[in-house]
């Protein structure tokens, strides 16, 4: 067997027709008593060494045998050889997995053909990818490319990379938890700089060591114009290689997103981020993710500050950090300035009480905020009494995340007053607090009430129960408002109550404890209060 034969993939019932191209195209060849699939590499003049032979059966040789010096096959006789497309795939697939000694993936031999190839946590390897990598070659269908967790190494990943390359229709590529190592680093670096795929824009490269100091040479440091989303999340990048990278994301024109979360950037980090954030020269930057990298409370200032100034990013996320009584404060005065961010995520911080009210209260004065997430830290009676004013005055906010902010039944009454009163929030999480049936039956009265101006569409009440009164309150509210209510448990007990009877009790609790607190005298700070009682 000749070299150029061991380059090749056999086909049955197909023949290459004169003036059919040689190089950089899908080539079938009839030669002595077998037809073959091949394909050669751009400008290389050599044959793609990832197809390999493929006997024909008995049938095919006497058909070949019977028509080979006249070089015409019959329509009919055509019809019968011919394959489909999905099935050339597979017996390309099981050729090379044969070859490389793999045993072949039956996720992609159930659809060959589908749009989306997505092969998560099989255990490849670097011979399984490289088997993979031929039927992704000659494939014009894919555009989702997501073999996560398959520890393909650096041969599996230059082998993919060559496929990428020849493909046009892969525009996602998502590579993530592969140990790719150093030498991987170097591979990706290049082929992003001279990527010749001009269809792919997202590249993710979550949890890969091969990005752990981002080590790539200052004049390599220049990303391809056609990516546009970077995902570097866990990769233990730390300030070296962030540096690296957002001079990198600086002379670019093309990355609208970037996820740099779980990296141990630490305050010093924060430092860089927010500099980068205050003199951004890339104004096509538009998402910036960078949760859990250990920013401390104080590291806030570097962020606020930057806010206020910024004018190009519309999405900032600083969720699982230490964010806490002097960030809240500045984030809130940051977002009362800035009216071109569109969506903040502080999320699974410690924004409390008072600093929560405070944040909350600056604002008011924000014009171009549509989604807030506060979720997970503990915003409490404080933080909610200043919703309700936030609520009746906002035009913008779209979607509101309160879950996980220790919330009690008592704080829903006046929530459901703002909410009357607002005419903008479609979607509302307010799920995991402290809340009963009683609290989530106080809510959904701004939806009853016919003089509301609420036009929330979603409603979430995650692991809130409710009982057999907010059931029928609900059914009551679903005849005039499609609205989609997430809840808990419902609980069978007792006679189920008025739902109206519900809210008005609630209501006038609140307004007891309110002239309660009122009215209650303050101790004399230099008076015994037991003397004094006596």
């Amino acid at each position: 067997m000749t070299t150029s034969q061991q380059a090749r993939t056999v086909v049955p019932g197909h023949r290459r027709t004169e003036g059919s191209p040689a190089f950089g195209a899908r080539s079938v060849m009839s030669g002595g008593s077998m037809g073959v699939l091949s394909r050669t590499r751009l400008g290389s003049g050599q044959s793609d060494l990832y197809l390999t032979e493929l006997p024909r059966n008995d049938e095919d040789e006497e058909t070949l045998g019977k028509f080979q010096g006249d070089h015409v096959i019959n329509d009919n006789e055509r019809k019968k050889k011919k394959l489909e497309q999905s099935e050339v795939k597979k017996e390309i697939y099981k050729r090379e997995c044969a070859r490389c000694h793999v045993v072949p993936v039956s996720a992609y031999l159930r659809a060959p053909s589908s749009s989306s190839l997505v092969i998560r946590h099989y255990n490849l390897g670097p011979n399984g990818a490289k088997a993979l990598s031929a039927p992704l070659m000659l494939d014009d269908t894919v555009t989702h490319v997501d073999i996560v967790g398959n520890a393909i190494e650096v041969q599996g990943l230059v082998s993919l990379l060559q496929a990428i390359t020849e493909n046009r229709s892969v525009r996602h590529l998502d590579i993530s938890d592969n140990n790719l190592t150093s030498t991987g680093a170097k591979v990706l670096g290049e082929f992003i700089r001279h990527n010749k795929n001009t269809t792919l824009e997202h590249l993710v490269m979550s949890a890969t060591v091969s990005l752990l100091k981002f080590q790539l040479d200052p004049k390599e440091r220049e990303l391809d114009d056609t990516v546009t989303h970077v995902d570097i999340v866990g990769n233990a990048i730390e300030v070296q290689g962030l540096v690296s990278l957002l001079q990198a994301i600086t002379e670019n024109r093309s990355v609208r997103h970037l996820d740099i979360s779980d990296n141990n950037l630490t305050s010093t980090g924060a430092k860089v981020l927010g500099e980068f954030i205050r003199h951004n020269k890339n104004t096509t930057l538009e998402h910036l993710v960078m949760s859990e990298n250990c920013f401390k409370d104080e590291d806030g200032l570097y962020f606020s500050e930057a806010i206020q100034v910024n004018k190009s990013l519309k999405e900032i996320v600083l969720s699982h950090n230490l964010f806490g009584d002097v960030s809240g404060p500045a984030f809130g005065k940051a977002l009362a300035i800035n009216n071109t961010l569109e969506t903040f995520d502080i999320s699974w911080n410690q924004i409390r009480k008072k600093s929560a009210a405070l944040f909350v209260k600056r604002l008011k004065d924000n014009v171009g905020l549509t989604r807030l997430n506060l979720g997970f830290n503990g915003l409490g009676s404080d933080g909610a009494s200043e919703m309700v004013s936030l609520l009746k005055i906002n035009k913008s906010l779209v979607e509101l995340d309160l879950s996980h902010n220790r919330l009690k039944d008592l704080d829903t009454v006046p929530l459901a007053k703002g909410l009357a009163k607002n005419d903008t929030l479609k979607v509302l999480r307010i799920g995991d607090n402290l809340l009963t049936s009683v609290g989530a039956t106080a809510i959904l009265h701004s939806l009853y009430d016919p003089r509301s101006l609420c036009v929330l569409e979603t409603l979430d009440f995650h692991n809130t129960s409710v009982d057999l009164a907010f059931e029928r309150y609900l059914k009551e509210i679903k005849v005039n408002r499609a609205v989609q209510v997430i809840h808990g448990k419902v609980m069978m007990v007792g006679d189920p109550p008025q739902p109206i009877q519900t809210y008005i009790r609630l209501r006038t609790q609140y307004q007891n404890s309110t002239d309660n607190s009122r009215n209650k005298p303050k101790d004399n700070p230099g008076t015994n209060t037991m003397t004094a009682r006596r």
